[in-house]
């Protein structure tokens, strides 16, 4: 089973690392807190660089490293193994479903090794340009964000510091590019 959105007119992708217990009970991809970050994600990006990026969920086309769903009451774990991103199958698929896109950006390092993988395997063409960002959710960000985009730490409790973390995060996206 595949969440993932598909709209041929949609040529950015953002791409995950697999669906969730909430992607498979509410049928979309990037559901839950993960989409609830997106969702602010995409604001800051279009304010940085609003020609590059939209802010609206629906103008992009979101795809996932590994099509299966995973979660730990019903797979035993969260994540796909290295091996499964990188099988022949999964890298065909991805590949498939990626054809029509003009500009990749990978959430976190599921997405970045698939995306890796094509560019190291000449199966991403090498015009698409390709950023890179933490996977969305609060764990993720949290741990890697501890100082919001003028430097100041961000103390625990402090209110709006998803929203502080993001701006930072969004900022890195245009500063991580792969390809």
């Amino acid at each position: 089973m595949s969440f993932y959105k598909q709209n041929p007119h949609n040529t950015t992708l953002l791409l995950f690392s697999c669906p969730g217990q909430e992607e498979k009970k509410l049928g979309y991809p990037c559901a839950g807190i993960t989409g609830k970050n997106l969702a602010i994600l995409l604001e800051k990006l279009n304010r940085l660089n609003p020609g590059e990026f939209q802010k609206e969920r629906e103008s992009y086309y979101i795809n996932n490293a590994w099509d299966q769903v995973e979660y730990e009451g019903s797979t035993g774990r969260t994540e796909a193994t290295q091996t499964d991103l990188t099988s022949e199958h999964n890298i065909e698929r991805l590949k498939s479903e990626i054809s029509h896109v003009e500009k990749i950006i990978c959430f976190g390092d599921k997405a970045k090794t698939v995306i890796e993988k094509l560019i190291e395997m000449n199966k991403l063409n090498p015009k698409v340009p390709v950023y890179y960002g933490p996977h969305l959710g609060f764990q993720s960000i949290n741990r890697q964000v501890k100082n919001d985009i003028d430097g100041n730490p961000l103390l625990k409790g402090e209110s709006d510091n998803t929203r502080k973390r993001l701006v930072v995060i969004a900022k890195s996206i245009l500063e991580n590019r792969i390809q």
